[in-house]
């Protein structure tokens, strides 16, 4: 970690602590006039987007219709915050009622899954999903309980997460135990904000920010020495969530919806039969970053012998509860990638044991199993708030152990999709241009 990152980091933890605090001894009056600046800022940046559109959209291709609509919008905003701050009170209060309510449903989905699947603590599952419906319901009608979260909870939270991310700091080793998840809606966002950061990175063709061992490739052998932790990253929308998968030897192993036949959809397509593959690796990364239009961040893992034996045993235990699986022919329209899987030689499997059989995007997704084959082996593991695995917060775990000393994350690689290759090609030769004039 860099010297101005820690500094940044350090100084965003402390703020949080401040905020907590004064949420503490002046709850009410801290979000009015915290809603009332919001809404000076959120005033002041609308009516820039609204003048860019007006006198600057001839000079520039980013400047849109959008850009006018989003600043009538955000002004709009802004000014009803200045005017009635005491409307962020309400709005908060529906806001977190409403997102327990939410949470509480999506347990509900993941204790049917469990049921399903057979799996014991389908029943623990499902009294939490109804405690934090009960819970949110109450939240949202009664003003009691709002003030009750407002003048203890919501502070307490910020000032552990303050706490906890500046004592991670400040002593690099401190377990990830210790450390307080973000919400699962924040990690949700960090693979687009990595890819943005990729993007802002090749567009001022300073590469050399980016890892020393990145890999621009069409077609390179990829080392194989280390186990390697791959998070994708995209742009197209069904696939903005981002993916994770395990690089062992030659293979890549991966889960995922990978069914979409009739019979394997379920829950107005929420749930799907599980689906694991193992995919001859070079094929599978360049499949993904010249077809699927994917960047993909490489972690290298330096695990111990025992430790990759334990990954064997692990990965060996998992395929126990699967059966080999091949798309049939009447689904192959619904079933491309599989297909393309196949074509490349790689292994399929259904799962059918245990919590993996059903795939559900925020449980049993590709985050956990990948965390699963690694468990016991010492790499920590990743959690956003609620207990959800997801590649946002594998990314920031991943991001967070390669800063460290001493730890299993050795090394990063950068993958990169072929638009970004082609504006890496662009930039390389105006910087060339450059020189030489």
């Amino acid at each position: 970690m860099t010297s101005s990152n820690k500094s940044f980091r350090s100084a965003v933890c402390l703020l949080l602590i401040a905020a907590g605090i004064i949420l503490m001894v002046i709850p009410i009056a801290a979000v009015r006039t915290a809603a009332f600046v919001l809404g000076v800022v959120l005033t002041v940046y609308g009516a820039l987007r609204i003048l860019q559109f007006l006198f600057s959209r001839h000079s520039s291709l980013d400047i849109t219709l959008g850009t006018f609509v989003s600043g009538i919008l955000t002004t709009g905003i802004g000014v009803i915050l200045m005017l009635n701050p005491s409307f962020a009170d309400v709005l908060l209060e529906k806001l977190l009622a409403g997102w327990m309510i939410l949470m509480g449903l999506i347990r509900l989905v993941i204790s049917y899954t469990y049921k399903k699947s057979r799996e014991p603590q389908w029943l623990s599952t499902l009294i939490s999903a109804l405690l934090s419906i009960v819970f949110g319901l109450v939240v949202w009608g009664s003003f009691a309980a709002w003030e009750f979260i407002l003048d203890l909870l919501l502070p307490a939270y910020l000032i552990v997460l303050g706490g906890s991310g500046f004592l991670n700091i400040v002593f690099e080793r401190v377990s990830d135990r210790a450390r307080v998840p973000l919400p699962l809606w924040m990690e949700a966002f960090f693979p687009q904000k990595a890819l943005k950061s990729v993007r802002k990175t090749l567009a001022t063709g300073e590469t050399g920010s980016l890892p020393p061992d990145s890999v621009y490739i069409h077609g390179m052998k990829v080392d194989t020495d280390d186990i390697e932790v791959f998070v994708h990253f995209s742009e197209r929308s069904a696939s903005a969530f981002g993916h994770v998968d395990l690089g062992l030897g030659d293979y890549v192993l991966s889960y995922g919806n990978y069914d979409h036949s009739k019979e394997a959809v379920s829950l107005f397509g929420l749930l799907y039969d599980g689906i694991f593959f193992a995919c001859p690796r070079e094929e599978y990364i360049q499949f993904s970053v010249s077809e699927a239009g994917k960047t993909i961040m490489g972690y290298k893992l330096s695990l111990p012998k025992e430790a990759q034996e334990q990954v064997v045993r692990n990965v060996n235990a998992f395929l126990s509860n699967c059966m080999p699986w091949s798309p049939a022919e009447k689904d192959r329209a619904a079933n491309g990638y599989s297909w393309a899987l196949k074509e490349m030689g790689a292994f399929l499997y259904k799962v059918v044991k245990g919590k993996f059989r059903t795939y559900f995007v925020l449980n049993t997704n590709c985050a956990l199993l990948a965390e699963t084959l690694l468990d016991k082996t010492g790499v920590p593991k990743s959690r956003a708030f609620g207990g959800a695995v997801t590649p946002g917060s594998a990314y920031a775990l991943y991001e967070r152990e390669l800063a460290k000393k001493n730890s299993f994350v050795t090394g990063k690689k950068t993958y990169l999709n072929d638009d970004m290759l082609k504006d890496l090609s662009e930039n390389t030769q105006k910087g060339s241009a450059g020189q030489t004039s």
